[in-house]
């Protein structure tokens, strides 16, 4: 696990071009035949850079994609095959895998990270004041992401 939360940060790093600390890793996590993740958005104090690593799935009837919405309600379906990953913003989109999954197995792992001057909404002078209504740091130098 170690492993790869490590190697995790160091994708996250170069995604957001900010040092990063990791908050948690979940997984491997199975899904079985009739599974589901209800939208929801995570932790604002701990899951602001995420990863979600596909590691196997076997005997689907169709794609199970994760759902991520953008602050404009626009939903972007994500189809992944294992060996691929998916960077997003677990604290600040709605996001999940709302169908129900129809399949035999479907396995993932979960990875978060916050910037290392990130303590919560709230306890964060670098960024309290400062994010505009979808969340980005007002005048920040970083083009918005439009990886979804």
């Amino acid at each position: 696990q170690t492993a790869v939360y490590q190697e995790m940060r160091r994708v996250l790093e170069w995604w957001t071009a900010k040092r990063l600390v990791h908050s948690s890793t979940f997984g491997v996590r199975i899904y079985h035949r009739g599974s589901m993740l209800v939208n929801h958005v995570d932790r604002a104090n701990t899951h602001l850079a995420s990863a979600v690593i596909q590691v196997a799935q076997h005997d689907l009837d169709e794609g199970w994609p994760l759902e991520v919405l953008d602050a404009d309600g626009n939903c972007a379906e994500v189809y992944l095959q294992p060996g691929e990953m998916v960077l997003y913003e677990g604290a600040r989109f709605r996001h999940g895998r709302p169908m129900r999954f129809n399949g035999s197995d479907f396995a993932n792992i979960f990875n978060h990270f916050r910037p290392m001057d990130w303590h919560g909404p709230g306890q964060s002078p670098n960024y309290d004041g400062r994010l505009d209504k979808d969340g980005y740091l007002i005048g920040d130098q970083h083009e918005t992401k439009q990886e979804l």
